[in-house]
């Protein structure tokens, strides 16, 4: 595709050279038709002057002298239509110049209003990606702020099995008489959290079975702390 536009253009520029060329050729000859013009009317003149001077008193022959030199008149017409004519070509070639540039100054504003269509873009784009920024800032704000408060989850977890048994009489003459029952297999409470930044704690019972509770993780850890980096004391798996 740039081949192609690369040929259109050189085609174009010498096509604008041989029009250029064609315009310079209209224009010499122009001026050779304008000055043969001048040399005749001079000629005309300088001819008229001599028959004055030369004329005899006598009336009689001066007639004769006129109707022997032809007059310049016709071909100065023909010369001036020549010209009026090479004015009209070299106007034409001027318009058929003056196109293409007409052309392009068309097109130029095109592509200003579609570099300021890029350039809108860009400024929208860059106006999301600070709002952008301003949001991750405020998040970040909001989490230091938050890691400086005191935090408490709670969890729990419950796992319960619920059996029940059909019997009929061989059954229950060998096994005896299944009794259909429930029983939570974990019934988990816990908590935990940060403080100041540096402490973490947390607090973990399992109640499933009845009167003999279990501790699951209870501990308080020190984070951050000179030479010992960080410290947990109490029961954890």
């Amino acid at each position: 595709m740039r081949a192609d536009v690369n040929d259109t253009r050189h085609t174009k520029h010498r096509e604008l050279l041989s029009r250029r060329g064609a315009v310079l050729s209209l224009t010499s000859l122009l001026d050779a038709h304008r000055r043969r013009v001048r040399v005749l009317a001079v000629a005309g003149a300088v001819a008229t002057a001599c028959l004055i001077a030369l004329a005899t008193p006598a009336a009689a022959q001066v007639p004769v002298v006129a109707e022997e030199i032809p007059a310049p008149a016709p071909v100065i017409q023909e010369l001036q239509s020549d010209v009026r004519r090479l004015e009209r070509e070299l106007e034409a070639l001027r318009a058929e110049k003056a196109a293409p540039a007409a052309a392009d100054a068309a097109r130029k504003p095109s592509a200003k209003a579609a570099d300021k269509g890029g350039d809108t873009l860009l400024e929208r784009l860059a106006s999301l990606e600070k709002g952008l920024g301003k949001l991750v800032e405020a998040s970040d704000k909001k989490n230091k702020e938050d890691a400086k408060k005191p935090s408490l989850i709670l969890s729990g977890q419950v796992q319960a099995d619920q059996v029940y048994f059909g019997q009929d009489a061989i059954s229950r003459a060998a096994v005896g008489d299944l009794q259909d029952g429930s029983q939570f297999r974990r019934l988990r409470i816990g908590a935990r959290g940060t403080s100041f930044e540096v402490l973490e704690y947390s607090l973990g019972v399992d109640f499933a079975l009845a009167n003999q509770p279990s501790f699951l993780d209870n501990y308080i850890e020190w984070r951050e702390l000179p030479w010992l980096q960080n410290v947990r004391v109490g029961h954890y798996f």
